[in-house]
């Protein structure tokens, strides 16, 4: 059987005009270009990567602004610790310098004072008519310009305890000696002196005053 070559028969034309319109909306005819489907996921694939590239920018920008910034808090703490130490240095010693070392370092505090020894009220009473009697020489010199031998010349304004006895042992124009002795405690005195005159002593541990005017007694 012999095929010519010529022009298509009515059949292959209407084959040709049923399957056109099914090729073509399956995108397999060749030469067509890819369908509104196919430009739609290019363009969703194109958003999601300017999407990623857009996310990992920002992120970049703040992680340096939050480097500067930890930067910046580092840099404000050691200007302060500057600062201090600064001022430590300043305080240590006159004019911001350091102090300067002379020697070994010597202790300077100053040992305490021992109080006075507690007097018994007997004892007190001695000591204290002395220190009026002391007193009443000193208006009777103003007076008369010389000091009295005598309570009886100062008895207006000299009067003891009662129980203590008051002696002028000793009395002239340059100064005076006295003596106070209690009943209730025999051999035992205070004692005191004024301008020239020699220096007394106690009966019991014989005690002499270390300044004119400040009486001194025996102790318990």
């Amino acid at each position: 059987m012999t095929f010519r070559r010529g022009r298509p028969g009515w059949a292959g034309v209407l084959l040709a005009a049923v399957l056109s319109p099914v090729l073509a909306g399956c995108d397999l005819l060749p030469g067509r270009a890819p369908g509104a489907g196919g430009t739609m996921t290019a363009d969703a694939r194109g958003a999601g990567s300017t999407d990623t590239a857009s996310a990992g920018a920002a992120a970049g920008a703040v992680g340096s602004r939050s480097a500067r910034h930890r930067a910046a808090r580092a840099a404000r703490a050691r200007r302060l610790a500057e600062k201090a130490e600064a001022g430590k240095s300043g305080a240590a010693a006159p004019g911001g310098g350091s102090a300067p070392t002379t020697g070994p370092m010597m202790d300077t505090a100053v040992p305490p004072v021992p109080p006075p020894p507690v007097l018994d009220p007997l004892t007190g009473a001695m000591r204290d008519d002395l220190r009026r009697l002391v007193a009443a020489q000193k208006q009777h010199f103003a007076n008369q310009g010389q000091y009295s031998s005598r309570l009886a010349d100062l008895a207006i304004r000299y009067l003891p305890h009662a129980g203590v006895s008051i002696q002028i042992t000793s009395a002239g124009t340059g100064g005076w000696t006295g003596r106070a002795v209690a009943d209730a405690r025999p051999g035992t005195s205070c004692v005191v002196w004024v301008g020239t005159a020699a220096k007394p002593a106690t009966d019991a541990q014989h005690r002499s005053p270390a300044a004119a005017g400040v009486p001194v007694c025996d102790s318990l």
